[in-house]
């Protein structure tokens, strides 16, 4: 491979996304040549800004993922699309777990020299002990039905890998945040700037999160090293962060006030309860109350294997990472 990047021809799913968005540009920048992986209904002009070559449709259409692969020209795949935000549970399976094999089943009859699965803290679950950091060995517990279709499609990934029919390397990260970051991270910038965010329980409950040019580099480094390949990776920043931290660097960033009040404990524990319900009777997904309830748990992990194997080191700090957030937020959301 031409770790230059020159004639490394590169295919992407979910390049419209936070993540894939920073990611093709990177790319780009390196002089890649780059084909996305694009629903007919999302917004390409970032995409075409950047001259990739864009192929409509989705992960459930076969005949076009074949049709993509079958010129046998792409040398690296990364798989970012999926399902994170439904109404409706079975969608997380149709896109995370079946799209994900479909992809799987046509690279495998391809010359992929590495295949980079983006999956998700969430496909280990949270901590069962507030000391037992995650780690890449830690047994799973996923939260449905997010969680268990990451889970899911890890398992599906390995199955191919471990069939030695695919050269790859899983990356799961935490929660992301940076310009341009999605509706879970802005929602709580809203509510810190407009004075209605309030901490749950004590709010010492700890978390993992990953400044997106971190991700963007330890990706990279993935792709690159040639010891990645059937490797799982925890890739975010240098250490986790209680969510009180996290709530008051936005709002002083923000420059307004953290509101001292805060939510009792078994409110969250409740909107367990509701979350799970919704979930398995009713098959529907709530993010307000699953939002909650993570206010509840402890989702941190460990970096050490991609830090020690892969000389992984964040360039951004926590600080630094929330300003840069904070000033993309007052530009795009403030009048």
């Amino acid at each position: 491979m031409n770790k230059h990047g020159e004639n490394v021809k590169t295919f992407v799913t979910g390049g419209t996304g936070f993540i894939g968005r920073h990611l093709v540009k990177r790319l780009v920048e390196e002089g890649r040549s780059v084909r996305c992986l694009v629903r007919k209904t999302s917004d390409v002009q970032f995409l075409d800004k950047l001259g990739v070559e864009l192929c409509y449709g989705d992960l459930l259409d076969n005949n076009l993922l074949k049709n993509i692969f079958e010129d046998q020209s792409i040398n690296i795949v990364y798989h970012l699309g999926g399902s994170v935000y439904s109404r409706r549970s079975s969608s997380y399976h149709q896109v995370n777990v079946i799209g994900t094999d479909n992809l799987l089943r046509v690279c495998t009859r391809s010359k992929i020299e590495k295949f980079i699965l983006v999956s998700s803290i969430t496909a280990v679950g949270p901590q069962t002990e507030k000391d037992d950091i995650l780690t890449e060995e830690t047994t799973p517990h996923p939260i449905p039905p997010y969680g268990t279709s990451k889970n899911a499609a890890e398992k599906v990934a390995l199955q191919y890998c471990g069939n030695g029919h695919l050269p790859l390397v899983i990356v799961r990260p935490p929660l992301v945040y940076g310009p341009g970051q999605g509706q879970d991270m802005t929602n709580i910038f809203k509510q810190i700037e407009r004075g209605v965010f309030r901490i749950i329980g004590t709010g010492d409950y700890i978390t993992s999160l990953c400044y997106i040019d971190n991700l963007i580099d330890g990706l990279l480094l993935v792709e690159k090293h040639k010891d990645s390949i059937r490797k799982i990776y925890f890739i975010a920043d240098n250490r986790y962060y209680t969510f009180k931290e996290i709530a008051e660097a936005i709002a002083k960033e923000l420059g307004v006030r953290l509101s001292n009040v805060k939510i009792p404990k078994f409110v969250g524990d409740i909107s367990g309860v509701l979350y799970k319900a919704f979930h398995n009777i009713f098959g529907i997904t709530s993010i307000t109350l699953y939002a909650l309830k993570l206010m509840t748990l402890n989702f941190a992990c460990d970096i050490s294997k991609v830090r020690n194997e892969l000389s992984y080191h964040p360039k951004i700090d926590f600080y630094e990472g929330i300003r840069r957030t904070s000033e993309w937020y007052k530009k795009n959301w403030l009048n």
